[in-house]
């Protein structure tokens, strides 16, 4: 293996996290996602074009992106991207339960979908499994 290589193993995991408005629930997730381990880098993005274009560096099965959606408008920015998006693991927590929203959420092929929650257990559980913690 040639120096400037990293090898699968030693690549540090990545939680890519994009959530818009400085909300309680956005808040949270960022909180328990820095306390998931030390071996994995949560970056946030706040803004969509920011985002988006992180997207575009492949990272392979090192990164999970994590896309809390607030608005409709947001929803369908990440829809219009689809194709950089589904080079990841997805993670979509959606705004409601609206069935015009849950529509474009599965045409994002998301690997684990929900909605705006206080409860972070079972998003915590999916992370860990995703990112190979246990």
């Amino acid at each position: 293996m040639g120096v400037d290589e990293i090898s699968p193993e030693s690549r540090e995991m990545e939680i890519l996290f994009y959530y818009s408005m400085a909300d309680r629930t956005g808040n949270k997730m960022l909180q328990m996602m820095e306390k998931l381990t030390d071996q994995v880098r949560v970056r946030v993005f706040r803004n969509w074009k920011i985002f988006s274009e992180e997207l575009m560096s492949p990272r392979g099965d090192s990164a999970v992106a994590v896309v809390l959606i607030s608005r409709r408008e947001e929803l369908l920015d990440a829809v219009s991207i689809r194709d950089l998006i589904h080079e990841y693991r997805l993670v979509l927590i959606l705004p409601d339960k609206e069935e015009g929203t849950v529509s474009l959420g599965h045409s994002l092929r998301p690997n684990f979908m929900t909605y705006r929650m206080e409860d972070l257990r079972e998003l915590e559980i999916v992370l860990k499994k995703m990112l190979h913690l246990g």
